[in-house]
């Protein structure tokens, strides 16, 4: 009983985490109108700048493929905020898993280390510190665009599960959620 639950559970870990896209627009608005942008102040900015950088970026990218124009002056159509959330959760990775006698572990001379035939290092140790406890950052991001004129939200994306701690699965996970959340942007009635 013990290892079907475990067994449910380790199948459902992945669906809790997985990325859920949302967008809701004003439908009275003709969005063809709107040719530029500019970006205001955020709320919740990444802690980095360079990940604050990154995000920007990638939704500049997005915007000037869909025909808007970004400006610094205040005459812009559009206002884009970001805000982004950021969740660190222990996980447990399985670094060697089904791959016996590899991992960290006394070398016993067998293996790279330090010392005259004992010390740590790769080696015929066995198992040990295969299994270990890990930090892995998880964030949500929320992308709104106000009309200055009208000083209301015309747009709003919201994406779920939008980073990650490992920066190759961060800029995928981004850039899939950024695509979805602008797919069918400009909104058409």
């Amino acid at each position: 009983m013990k290892i079907l639950v475990c067994a449910m559970m380790v199948a459902l870990a992945p669906a809790a985490f997985a990325q859920k896209v949302s967008v809701e627009y004003s439908h009275h608005i003709d969005f063809s109108k709107f040719k530029t942008y500019r970006w205001g102040k955020n709320k919740g900015e990444l802690t980095h700048k360079f990940e604050d950088a990154h995000v920007r970026h990638k939704i500049d990218r997005i915007l000037e493929a869909k025909g808007l124009s970004k400006v610094d002056s205040n005459k812009a159509d559009l206002i884009v905020t970001y805000q982004a959330t950021d969740t660190k959760q222990e996980e447990q990775v399985d670094n060697y898993a089904g791959d016996p006698g590899l991992g960290y572990g006394p070398g016993m001379g067998m293996g790279w280390g330090w010392g005259s035939g004992w010390g740590w290092g790769w080696g015929d140790g066995g198992d040990y510190g295969a299994t270990a406890m890990a930090t892995i950052r998880r964030g949500d991001l929320l992308v709104d665009m106000l009309d200055p004129a009208t000083k209301s939200i015309v747009f709003r994306g919201y994406a779920r599960g939008a980073f990650h701690s490992n920066p190759i699965k961060d800029d995928k996970l981004m850039s899939k959620a950024l695509g979805k959340m602008f797919k069918n942007f400009p909104p058409k009635e």
